[in-house]
């Protein structure tokens, strides 16, 4: 077996030991469509810790007015983390808001959210 392929069967049986860790120290918002889960928004002290649509339900606006309602709850969030690699999660991200780079890994980018994009004209 090659090495990535083992790397996602450990990372799928860590997720399912840790997953309720996860979500008892976040808070889940749920987003819905006709009255089904489509996904959620993960919190973790008022941080964006996740987003999370499912791809049939993508480029609807769903996400996004999940982030909007956010912010009018809890305030515009102070920074973003955003996975190299997931170009549509770049994508979204740049959409919404400006971002500034803080920090960059091998892994992800850091950003500092210097405002909000004019979205609400969007939605």
């Amino acid at each position: 077996m090659r090495t990535e392929n083992l790397y996602l069967l450990f990372r799928q049986e860590l997720e399912k030991i840790m997953v309720k860790d996860i979500l008892n120290l976040s808070t889940v918002e749920e987003i819905k469509s006709g009255g089904n889960v489509v996904g959620f928004l993960l919190l973790q002290n008022k941080y964006i810790d996740g987003l999370y649509v499912l791809p049939e339900y993508r480029r609807q606006g769903l996400g996004r007015k999940a982030v909007m309602d956010y912010i009018k709850k809890h305030g515009m969030p102070k920074t973003l983390q955003i996975l190299k690699k997931n170009k549509v999660a770049m994508a979204f991200w740049h959409g919404i808001f400006d971002l500034r780079l803080i920090d960059s890994s091998p892994i992800d980018w850091l950003y500092h959210i210097d405002g909000l994009k004019d979205v609400e004209s969007e939605a």
